[in-house]
């Protein structure tokens, strides 16, 4: 589900694309086109995909690791995205820095 719903930016501290592993070359964590209306069905009926009423909040688990090569020391910055299909654009989470040590 999560190229279906959910987009991760992950960019070096030259502001560069960090190296995709080999599953995050398998999904579409990075592509700009909307879901497909099918994917976002999926995602519902899995529960990948939930409405909140405000003041409720839902967690969910992405490997950042699983998608991005992050052996290399330095600062990352990270984003997520996900799609708002009421509004039909992407709504960004806060950015965080976090930072690899040898």
């Amino acid at each position: 589900m999560l190229g279906s719903v959910f987009r991760i930016d992950v960019l070096d501290d030259q502001g560069n694309l960090a190296a995709d592993t080999q599953l995050g070359q398998s999904t579409n964590h990075l592509a700009e086109a909307p879901p497909d209306p099918s994917s976002m069905a999926a995602a519902r009926a899995a529960g990948t995909l939930v409405s909140l009423d405000p003041g409720q909040d839902w967690r969910n688990t992405i490997r950042v690791s699983d998608l991005y090569d992050l052996s290399k020391p330095g600062q990352y910055t990270i984003q997520v995205r996900r799609w708002d299909d009421e509004t039909k654009t992407w709504v960004k989470s806060n950015t965080i820095t976090v930072t690899v040590t040898p």
